[in-house]
């Protein structure tokens, strides 16, 4: 019967200390949900940048060394070429 009693107060003390844990656990803290909100908020600014430069980056007009690399290699395979030319053509840089 002692240990049965022993066992009960012990359960009863876990019970008791378990509760408070999670009392403290999900009671509300100011402090902690302000610091948080506001890395989220830093967060979030610093994504719209990042994801604004992408765009700005990727949908304007190409730049003049790729506008004059296109134009050259344009204008060579629209004209005529034989074997050996289309072999040289291959080894340069365009």
């Amino acid at each position: 019967m002692n240990i049965f009693i022993r066992s009960k107060r012990l359960l009863g003390l876990l019970l008791v200390l378990v509760s408070c844990l999670l009392i403290v656990g999900c009671s509300d803290n100011e402090k902690a949900k302000a610091v948080e909100a506001e890395k989220t908020t830093h967060s979030i600014e610093k994504d719209k940048a990042a994801i604004q430069a992408v765009i700005e980056k990727q949908f304007t007009g190409p730049d003049k060394k790729y506008r004059e690399l296109w134009d050259a290699a344009t204008e060579i395979q629209t004209a005529e070429m034989n074997e050996e030319e289309y072999a040289a053509w291959m080894k340069g840089p365009e």
